[in-house]
């Protein structure tokens, strides 16, 4: 147990004690700036004007504030996050915008199977949930082809970026902004 004086951030006492030594309650309560904590200092937490705020993200330290596995699976989160925004943002085809969601690609691939079976369909639905005609097979094949293409682009980066996040060092995973890192790969891999 600590007593702290967040005023001038300092411990005035520590006790081994799983108690709470006899006068801290007392000393607490006459002194605003004074706090009893298990540990010292709080995880993800730092004084700042004599008050104990949340520290921002950037000035977390590895191990105390997160551990590197709980610091790889937030990134990863925030990459799962960012490779959704980019499968719903679509592709271009004939002018239109369609969705590239998981679901489209899916059911691209169900519907070019009935189009061999003998079961054609008269449109396709575009990312704003408007009909646009589909006269062929062959353009039906080149949409599924623009799909598949934008899923191998962003799976590419996807698989680069995760990878990377398993390797980085502490430090660089800390600073890592996936948004930007991805902006990053994407550019270089679209010159």
């Amino acid at each position: 147990m600590f007593l702290v004086n967040l005023k001038e951030n300092k411990i005035l006492e520590e006790s081994q004690d799983s108690n709470i030594p006899f006068g801290w309650h007392q000393m607490c309560q006459a002194d605003p700036f004074l706090f009893i904590f298990e540990t010292w200092p709080v995880p993800r937490m730092k004084v700042l004007e004599g008050k104990l705020v949340e520290k921002p993200e950037k000035e977390w330290e590895v191990p105390f504030d997160i551990t590197l596995d709980e610091l790889r699976k937030k990134r990863k989160r925030e990459l799962f996050t960012k490779y959704a925004e980019k499968c719903e943002e679509g592709v271009e085809f004939e002018g239109s915008k369609f969705q590239t969601s998981e679901r489209s690609a899916n059911r691209i691939g169900l519907v070019l199977q009935d189009w061999i079976r003998g079961i054609p369909i008269s449109y396709w639905v575009r990312k704003d949930n408007s009909h646009h005609e589909i006269t062929s097979y062959p353009q039906i094949d080149s949409l599924a082809i623009a799909i598949s293409k934008k899923w191998r682009f962003l799976l590419h980066i996807n698989t680069t970026l995760r990878d990377e996040i398993d390797s980085l060092s502490p430090n660089e995973l800390l600073s890592l902004d996936v948004s930007s890192r991805w902006q990053e790969i994407e550019e270089k891999i679209s010159e």
